[in-house]
């Protein structure tokens, strides 16, 4: 939401930078407002499950 920043409709997929980096922290999920304010829900992408599924295509 060029309005707010927040995390929108649409936005799912999308990267969740850490900080002010390029790496990818998480991805959205889902948006928790109609109105596209504030953040979202985001899948975490540093837990040792995930990172052995993603690493298995790599």
């Amino acid at each position: 939401n060029a309005a707010t920043g927040g995390t929108c409709f649409g936005d799912s997929g999308g990267p969740n930078f850490l900080g002010t980096t390029k790496t990818v922290a998480g991805v959205t999920s889902f948006a928790l407002n109609g109105t596209c304010g504030g953040t979202g829900g985001v899948f975490r992408l540093d837990r040792p499950d995930v990172r052995a599924f993603i690493n298995s295509f790599l």
